[in-house]
């Protein structure tokens, strides 16, 4: 998990009392509290008897300069696409997903990208030279930061991508009185019972994903991996 400079600043202004150890325990707790929500929703979806899965964070990078030596997000402008594409020029292969958390208003409001089927996949060494287990969330949404209740879902939302699923686009998907379902294609208010849950559509979509990357032993639902292949290069937000 990588924390850019725009986030950074954002939080040492705000939230770190402009220090620099201040802010990077501010952030730490971010990112821990974003887990969280993240787990209590995969936790809780049962992919086809495939159940329990979590996540956790095993290398967080935290960059305050953008001049570090390095550094690959210095650009202030970068569009979202170019963004995640910066993202995926780095070998994510020693993780099963490689994220960046930024504070970036881009355009459309898009509040996340990622590549879709992506989630264990190896760098490609070839010409493209592209970690596809890649994507990317932010944190500022037409100048206002993104309410908690909204940013841990637009993560889940993104790692739904990563497993292989697309958007929640026909009427079978769709949430009705419940409120819509994860996958849906524009930001949810986060309050409503669906928008913490996949759709049965998502479910199907991911659980394909996950039993083609995943060996299932008898009584191990958690199972592990055993090869990775990408579904797509297209990313999707």
């Amino acid at each position: 998990m990588q924390i850019d400079h725009k986030l950074y600043d954002y939080y040492y202004r705000e939230y770190g009392d402009r220090n620099d150890k201040q802010t990077r325990e501010k952030l730490t707790a971010l990112v821990a509290k974003e887990i969280q929500g993240i787990n209590a929703v995969y936790k809780d979806t049962n992919f086809d008897g495939i159940t329990g899965i979590s996540f956790t964070v095993k290398n967080l990078q935290i960059t305050s300069e953008k001049e570090t030596s390095g550094y690959p997000y210095k650009d202030e402008n970068v569009e979202v696409n170019d963004f995640l594409a910066i993202n995926a020029k780095q070998d994510h292969g020693d993780y099963c997903l490689g994220y960046v958390m930024t504070y970036r208003d881009f355009a459309g409001g898009t509040l996340g990208l990622a590549y879709v089927g992506g989630v264990g996949s190896k760098y490609q060494e070839s010409a493209t030279q592209k970690s596809q287990n890649a994507g990317i969330v932010t944190y500022l949404n037409h100048g206002s930061p993104v309410l908690e209740r909204i940013s841990y879902l637009t993560l889940a939302h993104e790692i739904g991508h990563n497993f292989g699923t697309g958007h929640d686009e026909d009427g079978e998907c769709m949430g009705g009185d419940g409120g819509q379902y994860i996958m849906y294609y524009a930001a949810t208010s986060g309050d409503e019972p669906n928008n913490r849950k996949f759709s049965d559509c998502s479910i199907k979509k991911m659980t394909a994903k996950l039993k083609a990357v995943m060996s299932v032993q008898p009584g191990d639902s958690k199972g592990s991996y055993v090869n990775n292949f990408v579904d797509s290069d297209e990313p999707m937000c």
